[in-house]
């Protein structure tokens, strides 16, 4: 049996990977911090975040958003 990736699945984790790289991991501090800000002051940990707002549109735009859509 062949368990490679195929072409396209590689080419969507390189995607993936230096979307992580340039978006994700350099905000995780600043996501926990949004996270902790809406507990204390709107008492809701669960609200959406901005910055989870701000990356949905880039991660549209690079086709890494909503994966279960794929064709």
């Amino acid at each position: 049996m062949d368990f490679e990736y195929s072409p396209r699945c590689q080419a969507l984790q390189e995607k993936l990977l230096a979307f992580m790289d340039a978006h994700i991991y350099p905000n995780e501090k600043a996501f926990k911090e949004e996270i902790d800000r809406n507990g204390r002051e709107k008492n809701n940990r669960w609200l959406a975040t901005s910055l989870m707002e701000e990356l949905k549109p880039k991660a549209r735009e690079q086709g890494l958003w909503n994966f279960h859509q794929w064709p």
